[in-house]
């Protein structure tokens, strides 16, 4: 139901079908005090502010700010001053990013990577929809899974833009990780997850994508889809004549084994406030972008297109973890879309480093990885099983390096690597 509620104020509250424009609670105006703001939204923020207090601290504090405001009005400030006195926790940073700004955060995963054996660092990126504000105080929490679709949950707390926490604890090496998997935190996020015992199609139909397996390549597997309701990344540097959406896109993750096979559909439209601001002449091309995760850059990727110019599904016939978003190339530039965004057959992060190279392919074909210092000397080599692996440089002085890719063992990419201390 929170769910339902949610993706509508998402979708429509800025719109003329709502409120017309992002407000904050606090403060909204007279011509709206009846509208999506104050009773949708409302509903959204005190749903998230109960599971961050929890059911018995918050009711508790309810009744505390009842008992204290009985037959009187009181401010938003009051009421956050009430809850905390009773609860107490301080709920400035809560308040400040829930209630006094416009919009809301949307909360997304940037990666999750085990930075010593046993140890696991996930870090979590603050947007905003509707806003340029990042709050402070923000908790809730995440869990992992690992192969056998066996979860743990853990908190997850920072301030600021970006936070990353690191976990130790885990009985496990997972496999995949989800932000609020019980759905306690209203953000710019609709995301489910779905476990998949028989082939077949399900439609995700609050993220706007549908999954069709044909092969599970398992007993079961599961897949959660994650529709962002913020603007993606920017491609880097900025290519002319492409556009990337400024509104939403989609990650995807889950367990699953490589030979998974099956499609996915992303659905367009120009009409229901989802792609209106990039769709807008039939002559330009509508594409599809991939990333395995923020750290590496944007590629085009193969899809085939099912319906007109203005609405209809992007199909990929590949169930591959990462992040996906819209993009469109404009009329000018139709046709050059493969000389600006080649996707890369073998893609090196963070480059230069300190100590850790991640080599991230997107062969499937059975390749050597080598690196080499400038005396010629193989300082690593690795035959990778699947598609990334790391290099740890932590022994090896700073300076410059070549690393490359070998198939059949003839060299097929090469990359400069800079180690910076």
């Amino acid at each position: 139901q929170m769910n339902d509620i949610n993706k509508e104020v998402l979708q429509y509250v800025h719109t003329v079908s709502g409120d017309g424009g992002y407000f904050a609670l606090d403060g909204v105006p007279q011509n709206v005090t009846y509208g999506m703001t104050s009773y949708e939204k409302g509903s959204l923020i005190i749903h998230t502010l109960r599971n961050y207090l929890g059911d018995d601290v918050f009711f508790e504090a309810a009744r505390y700010y009842l008992d204290e405001y009985s037959f009187d009005d009181a401010s938003s400030e009051e009421l956050r001053d009430a809850f905390a006195e009773s609860s107490g926790v301080n709920l400035d940073g809560f308040f400040d990013n829930w209630v006094f700004q416009p919009g809301r955060p949307g909360f997304v995963l940037e990666g999750m990577e085990e930075a010593e054996p046993g140890r696991y660092d996930v870090t979590i990126r603050q947007k905003g929809k509707g806003r340029s504000f990042y709050g402070n105080d923000n908790r809730f929490e995440i869990a992992f899974y690992d192969d056998a679709m066996n979860r743990e949950i853990r908190q997850f707390a920072f301030d600021g833009e970006v936070g990353t926490n690191q976990y130790d604890d885990l009985p496990f090496e997972p496999v995949a990780v989800v932000i609020d998997p019980e759905y306690k935190m209203m953000d710019a996020v609709t995301d489910l997850g779905h476990i998949f015992k028989n082939t077949g199609l399900v439609n995700f139909a609050d993220e706007y994508i549908k999954a069709d397996i044909t092969n599970l390549g398992a007993d079961s597997i599961y897949l959660h889809m994650t529709h962002y309701w913020v603007a993606p990344d920017p491609v880097e540097p900025p290519l002319p004549g492409l556009t990337l959406s400024d509104y939403r896109y989609w990650h995807v993750d889950g367990v699953f084994p490589e030979n998974v096979e099956g499609q996915m559909h992303f659905f367009y439209s120009k009409a229901g406030n989802l792609d209106n601001n990039i769709i807008t002449d039939p002559n330009d091309s509508i594409v599809l972008l991939y990333r395995p995760h923020a750290g590496v850059p944007w590629e085009q990727i193969s899809f085939s297109q099912l319906g007109p110019w203005s609405v209809g599904y992007l199909i990929t016939d590949e169930i591959k973890k990462g992040d996906y978003t819209l993009a469109v190339w404009d009329e000018e530039y139709v046709g050059q879309e493969e000389t600006y965004m080649k996707p890369s057959e073998m893609l090196v992060y963070p480059n230069p480093s300190e100590d850790r190279f991640t080599f991230v392919l997107s062969t499937q074909e059975p390749v050597t990885i080598e690196v080499f210092g400038l005396d010629g000397k193989r300082v690593f080599a690795t035959a990778p099983g699947k598609n990334s692996v790391v290099w740890d440089a932590a022994d090896c002085p700073a300076g410059t390096y070549t690393a490359t890719m070998l198939k059949d063992g003839v060299v097929i990419v090469s990359e400069t690597l800079i180690k910076s201390r």
